[in-house]
């Protein structure tokens, strides 16, 4: 009794072409075209489709196991030591483990791929949130100046380069309170919006007001993306 073929798409599509071949309805240059394959490779699978017929076509390996496959009782071994003797270990310390104390030679995919059949996966360690202080708010206006060097507009345009008023003392504050003033619109280009950016700290800093002003004294300077 014959044993049964099994052919996949690719193999059912080259019986179709031989056949056609073997009625004449098509030469080998056209079945060659067709497999994308040379004329002597379908000189060869037509000699072979003659000898064994659909089974000339599949594959030889298939329904065999792979020389380097491991064995049933290797992997359950595997599984066993994962989940009593090394479990909580992560899969390369795990690997590590079977190679110098088990005997047990294994590359890392291996092990993964073996202990996610029965829904192991390696452990991740979960860090702590790390505590951020927040500074805290200065005590009146005009003790710290803060430039956001970003050249793009943010929130709908209230988010812009800061600008200052001539430099005098009473510009170090800026206009409307806490809220930050776009820059001017005679800066066009990000050269002069730069230059500016640049200029504008030594300015303030060498800058002397009058004694008795009440921002006399030097101001904080934080620069965002300076």
């Amino acid at each position: 009794m014959r044993e049964e073929v099994t052919l996949n798409k690719k193999e059912q599509r080259r019986l179709m072409i031989l056949n056609k071949l073997e009625n004449r309805e098509l030469k080998i240059w056209e079945a060659a075209q067709l497999l994308c394959l040379s004329e002597r490779h379908v000189k060869r699978l037509r000699s072979s489709y003659r000898m064994k017929a659909a089974e000339a076509l599949a594959h030889g390996n298939r329904g065999r196991k792979p020389v380097n496959a491991l064995s049933y009782e290797i992997c359950a071994r595997i599984i066993d030591l994962a989940q009593q003797k090394y479990r909580g270990f992560n899969q390369q310390h795990f690997t590590e483990k079977l190679s110098e104390r088990e005997g047990i030679a294994v590359s890392r995919s291996t092990v993964r791929r073996i202990l996610s059949t029965v829904g192991i996966h390696s452990p991740r360690r979960r860090r702590p949130p790390k505590h951020r202080k927040r500074r805290d708010r200065y005590p009146q206006e005009g003790m710290l100046l803060q430039i956001d060097g970003s050249l793009s507009v943010h929130h709908q345009g209230k988010c812009l380069l800061t600008r200052l008023a001539p430099y005098e003392a009473s510009a170090l504050r800026p206009r409307a309170g806490t809220r930050p003033i776009p820059m001017p619109d005679m800066l066009k280009t990000p050269m002069q919006k730069s230059i500016l950016l640049t200029a504008l700290p030594e300015k303030i800093v060498n800058h002397k007001p009058a004694p008795n002003h009440p921002w006399r004294h030097m101001p904080i300077i934080h620069i965002d993306r300076g």
